[in-house]
């Protein structure tokens, strides 16, 4: 096999262009598998040479991916390294993967809230409106940016927990199907979504071993996930959450007279703001896998 003496990579999450040396390429084949490799950038880009065999152990091609920082930061907190049966390893790259969506969603959106007044307020004074100041209204900021940022954060957060499930069932009993999903079922009298993943836990033996994981899934759940999962459901199946408003203020004074505290934040039905919810339910799911991993056969951040 040759291997040209430079390989010119373009770093996505920089938009600049990063070589790897042909050293770099040799060392990662030499030890037969994944190789994660300082860029020249700094630590948290690093590019990750993955060789392709065939069936006989001979390279058919090189995957040299370069991540950004936000899979690094997702893979602090669940990494395929952690878990001894490489079977669940895909399952384990596409949850961070959706961790490192999500981060990165939830930062799009307190980015676009926290420039929403100002841009609320110049769109105002573009145009004339103080002609209908004496009829009471309410303008509504309709920002694309902020609904998309919104929407992303709650199908990661779902996509996550629905490959999290496969890794819960995959590690705890391996040579069985694993679970669709992290979908939603009665559990004792209540409908709860992710209750089917209790459900399936109760059943495993010995059950002592997995009530822990079982508490840990069960208050999670209780205390954030059906809420999220009932937003993203929503957002899916009907294109919006009803009740959900971007930035708004009511026109009580002259158009040149508003000012950025004048205006409300963005809020979801509840009244919680929406950049304050998305932060929240992104620490909360990475919580939730640090928190239940370590309950999981075969796990270790060593």
């Amino acid at each position: 096999m040759v291997i040209s003496s430079t390989v010119a990579c373009l770093a996505a999450s920089r938009s600049r262009l990063r070589w790897l040396g042909a050293s770099d390429i040799a060392h990662a084949l030499s030890q037969g598998k994944q190789k994660q490799m300082p860029s020249r950038e700094g630590p948290t880009d690093k590019a990750i040479v993955t060789p392709k065999r065939r069936p006989d152990g001979s390279i058919e091609h090189l995957n040299i991916t370069i991540p950004s920082s936000y899979n690094w930061i997702a893979a602090a907190t669940i990494d395929p390294n952690c878990f001894a049966d490489r079977r669940v390893h895909d399952f384990v790259n596409s949850c961070t993967d959706q961790l490192a969506l999500l981060h990165y969603a939830s930062e799009l959106v307190a980015e676009e809230v926290a420039a929403d007044p100002e841009t609320l307020i110049n769109s105002l004074r573009l145009g004339d409106y103080d002609n209908i100041r004496a009829f009471p209204h309410t303008v509504v900021f309709r920002n694309m940016a902020f609904y998309a940022g919104l929407m992303s954060t709650l199908v990661a957060m779902k996509n996550g927990l629905d490959v999290y499930a496969k890794i819960i069932s995959a590690t705890i009993c391996p040579d069985k199907k694993p679970l669709d999903g992290f979908n939603r079922t009665q559990v004792d009298g209540k409908d709860l979504r992710g209750g089917f993943v209790l459900k399936w836990l109760a059943k495993q033996s010995p059950v002592d071993r997995y009530k822990p994981l079982y508490d840990l899934i069960e208050a999670h759940i209780k205390e954030w996930i059906d809420q999220a999962v009932a937003y993203r459901d929503t957002a899916v199946h009907f294109g919006r959450i009803p009740g959900t408003k971007g930035a708004t203020l009511v026109m009580s004074k002259p158009v040149a007279l508003l000012t950025v505290q004048d205006v409300v934040p963005a809020k979801l039905p509840n009244g919680q703001p929406v950049d304050h919810y998305c932060a929240y339910v992104y620490e909360r799911f990475k919580a939730f896998i640090a928190e239940t991993a370590v309950h999981l056969p075969g796990f270790s951040r060593s």
